[in-house]
């Protein structure tokens, strides 16, 4: 049972292209404090009292997702997400909606944290949105995406492209769209830089999307090297950087993401970015960067490779 609290402070925020209204105020966005009357989110953040631990839910769950130190996990019910961090909060995550059960301890940063990511994250993908774990950064009006396992340096690419000029559209996950056929990045959640925006015409501020030009998932080692995936090795590349392994609550939605990763890997390149440990080394990567987007650029009217 889920008993949910009333608050009179409420926020709006605009974050990967949707309204949030929050009564949970999250520091890592820019947001604004709201009437109740204001116009009809998109998601809505509340505070409620969920069960803090697995055992204490209402039936045995399925683990969907631990993270590498085993302290943030991920339970699925049905099309709901609990989300378990000891010490922070519980959050329980449907499509439109995110409850939060904050512990006593959780600080005002780590409880917003965890609320926009992976709680946002996930309701969107419940949602139907194809968001990625990624950073996402863009220059002369086209984007790339960098992704890969957790501490593969995704945040330090995109503080790399950032020092170089760049825009920073997000640093932990993006969401891709296909904008009249073309394949896009909503910005999300830019830590290091806060993105420009642009007003729809219900009034709404937005993010300006941007072309995604390519996609590149990092691995670490000696030597820069920069290999094009397969088209059916990118589509599993991009699946799994994606939030559909655990939010995919049945076989249409399952089927929903694997074509539109498909998709995604036939209009855009996928790269497989080996870059060198060491950090004093990766001032250069803007220029690899440059660099496959020029051949890019030049290789348009060729077919991508299946």
């Amino acid at each position: 049972m889920i008993v949910t609290t009333d608050a009179s402070d409420r926020w709006v925020y605009e974050v990967y292209g949707r309204r949030v209204e929050s009564t949970v105020e999250l520091p890592r966005l820019a947001g604004r404090r709201a009437p109740a009357t204001d116009t009809t989110p998109d998601l809505t953040v509340r505070r409620g009292h969920l069960a803090r631990t697995p055992e204490t839910l209402e039936r045995r769950l399925e683990c969907v997702y631990t993270d590498s130190a085993g302290e943030v996990a991920a339970y699925r019910d049905g099309r709901t997400l609990y989300w378990l961090a000891p010490g922070v909060a519980t959050l329980r995550v449907e499509a439109e909606r995110v409850t939060v059960d904050p512990a006593p301890e959780a600080t005002a940063e780590a409880l917003g944290r965890l609320v926009t990511s992976p709680g946002l994250r996930s309701a969107l993908s419940l949602a139907g949105a194809f968001v990625v774990h990624a950073s996402a950064v863009a220059t002369d009006g086209r984007a790339v995406a960098f992704t890969g396992p957790s501490g593969r340096g995704k945040s330090t690419a995109a503080a790399a492209c950032h020092a170089a000029g760049y825009e920073v559209l997000g640093d932990d996950a993006a969401v891709l769209e296909s904008h009249a056929g073309t394949p896009v990045v909503v910005p999300g959640v830019p830590v290091l830089e806060t993105g420009s925006t642009t007003v729809d015409a219900s009034g709404r501020t937005r993010p300006d999307v941007r072309p995604l030009a390519a996609v590149f998932v990092l691995e670490e080692g000696d030597r820069w090297q920069v290999t094009e995936r397969e088209r059916r090795c990118a589509a599993v590349d991009l699946l799994a950087a994606s939030d559909a392994l655990y939010a995919a609550t049945d076989a249409a939605r399952a089927g929903a993401a694997l074509e539109t990763a498909g998709a995604l890997a036939s209009a855009v390149p996928v790269y497989r970015l080996v870059r060198p440990r060491s950090h004093a080394r990766l001032a250069a990567l803007p220029d690899v960067v440059e660099a496959t987007l020029e051949d890019v650029a030049g290789s348009a009217v060729s077919p991508r490779k299946g």
